[in-house]
């Protein structure tokens, strides 16, 4: 039950804080070695799954292996089809 509890309290966190990417964030570069924010939000939202998997908690998920999305609004998405599935 704890391990649930804390999958779904770090999925509303994601949301929370993906609801500021747009578009045009998704690829802005900060610095050199530094992952853009599309590439940080994706390595976070599959890191929900990585995560669950180590605990024993299985469901399917996006593969974690897949390209940066190309849109916040997919981004978002996903999120939301997590929170809504689990």
């Amino acid at each position: 039950f704890l391990n649930l509890f804390i999958l779904l309290l770090y999925i509303f966190c994601q949301q929370r804080l993906f609801n500021n990417l747009t578009d045009e964030s998704l690829n802005k570069n900060v610095g050199d070695n530094i992952r853009t924010a599309g590439r940080l939000a994706w390595h976070i939202t599959t890191s929900v799954i990585q995560m669950s998997h180590r605990t024993g908690l299985t469901f399917e998920a996006v593969d974690e292996n897949s390209s940066v999305p190309a849109t916040a609004e997919y981004l978002k998405s996903v999120l939301y089809w997590l929170r809504q599935k689990y």
